[in-house]
């Protein structure tokens, strides 16, 4: 009885256990890819009893993505008898899941719904050393849309020079839907920014990866009031929060004034780093798959199909609606 990762036979990459996550991290732009391709390699790597396929197996642990939940559901029959692990991300429930993995610990509730922080960016290259506590380069690593539009405007570029600093911003992402290589890049990156546009709910879906790679690469990073970078703050060492863009350029300036505080902040980073670098995060999914998942996947008896269990989740979610009015 092993663990099972599943993706449809169109999502599988030719030849691909021959593929180095660090070393062809260009495979790994989108959730399913990150989230399931990713795990399964990483903990092959280790040694560890895992397959990746396109069918379900009848025993043990089958962990998917939750956008492929509808064909989960067509593929399972009565004879199936594997433990359901979905992997949410930032997508909503998935009823047919026995266990739901959230990358937002705000939102977990265990023993159904647990708390995974998200890999850290595949083939991250950390900041040169040599640069010190200077501060030059002030990046953001990803796309426009998920930048406050305080600080994606030609204004906010003039601000930012206006202090002597250079403004590396969001990145175009061309057809081919491929990762740009500057999302790993942090060799001249100084500081790193990532604030979203505000929402009320604070993003619960969303992961802390922007805060965990800046650690990990060691940068300073100023990030917007979330859920999940509020839940790993220990002190001001971690980051430093700015909901808008004057607060971003005073997070700045308290930077570029204090020298001593940024060699702290990088300091700190890099012994935060440590819980979830890549062998930290391959202990946790190690944990969870084989010590806790795969001995209750050998007691599974006969029970609901996932198409009852869809339907009972959403009676479930109905009677709590009528109930909240």
């Amino acid at each position: 009885m092993s663990v099972t990762f599943f993706l449809p036979e169109g999502e599988i990459p030719p030849d691909v256990l021959s593929l180095d996550v660090d070393r062809d991290w260009e495979w790994f732009r989108n959730a399913q890819q990150a989230w399931i391709l990713q795990t399964c390699l990483r903990l092959r790597a280790v040694g560890d009893d895992v397959v990746l396929a396109s069918t379900l197996p009848q025993a043990g642990v089958l962990v998917f993505y939750a956008a492929h939940k509808h064909l989960v559901r067509r593929l399972w029959t009565p004879q199936s008898r594997c433990l359901l692990v979905a992997v949410r991300g930032d997508r909503h429930e998935v009823d047919i899941g026995d266990v739901e993995i959230l990358q937002n610990p705000r939102s977990a509730q265990p023993p159904r719904r647990i708390a995974m922080p998200h890999w850290p960016q595949p083939g991250l290259i950390a900041r040169e050393r040599s640069r010190g506590a200077r501060l030059e380069n002030v990046a953001f690593k990803g796309v426009r849309k998920n930048l406050h539009p305080e600080l994606a405007g030609p204004e906010w570029e003039a601000s930012v020079q206006g202090l002597g600093l250079n403004w590396q911003g969001p990145s175009a992402i061309g057809e081919d839907q491929k990762a740009p290589r500057e999302w790993r890049d942090f060799r001249t990156a100084d500081a790193l920014i990532a604030v979203r546009p505000p929402r009320r709910d604070a993003y619960p879906g969303k992961p802390a990866t922007k805060l965990i790679n800046a650690w990990l690469a060691g940068v300073p990073a100023i990030l917007g009031p979330e859920s999940a970078y509020m839940a790993l703050r220990e002190s001001e060492l971690d980051f430093l929060v700015a909901a808008d863009a004057n607060q971003a350029l005073a997070a700045l300036r308290l930077l570029k004034g204090d020298p001593a505080r940024y060699r702290a902040m990088v300091e700190n980073g890099q012994r935060r780093a440590r819980e979830f670098d890549v062998a930290a995060t391959t202990r946790r999914w190690q944990r969870l798959l084989f010590e806790e998942l795969l001995p209750q996947a050998t007691t599974l008896q006969r029970r609901l199909s996932p198409r009852w269990r869809r339907a009972v989740g959403l009676c479930r979610r109905l009677v709590g609606a009528r109930a909240g009015r």
